[in-house]
């Protein structure tokens, strides 16, 4: 779980960037303009790719904790 939080902090990271990518309507020639629209589909892609880690960490650590479960239940299950 510690890995995903990392993969968390990744996250809002890279949505920081995205948004202080500048602008293209700030640029000042039509130069500018395609290399701040290029460096912020770059930054979403990144984003998107980080995003797509988290949910497949995620997932990978619920059926850990599924799998805990399925062999715990028939030790607890004995007990009673």
């Amino acid at each position: 779980e510690r890995k995903r939080d990392t993969m968390k902090g990744k996250v809002n990271l890279a949505e920081s960037k995205r948004t202080g990518t500048a602008s293209i309507f700030t640029a000042a020639t039509i130069g500018d303009k395609f290399m701040n629209a290029v460096k912020y589909a770059a930054a979403g892609a990144k984003e998107a790719a980080t995003k797509t880690e988290l949910a497949m960490l995620e997932r990978q650590i619920l059926g850990f904790k599924e799998e805990f479960g399925r062999n715990l239940y028939p030790i607890f299950e004995g007990m009673e």
